[in-house]
């Protein structure tokens, strides 16, 4: 369960305006949608990310490079 923001709020109360109710749905609609799209993104990067990735199994006494700065 994600936390209400306020466009979530306004576009759960009708309120006395209706305007303002479907101003505050269409967007919480495109939060929505940008949200799904961020989702999408991510998991095409992932994708491409892990072909180029290879598992690498080390034995004990085997030689390795350590980089030790970021």
């Amino acid at each position: 369960m994600e936390p209400l923001t306020p466009h979530g709020v306004a576009a759960q109360n009708e309120g006395k305006c209706p305007a303002t109710h479907r101003f505050a749905k269409s967007k919480q609609e495109l939060i929505d949608e940008t949200r799904d799209n961020l989702t999408l993104a991510q998991h095409w990067m992932k994708k491409y990310a892990d072909m180029g990735r290879r598992d690498v199994e080390f034995q004990v006494g085997d030689l390795v490079i350590l980089k030790l700065t970021l």
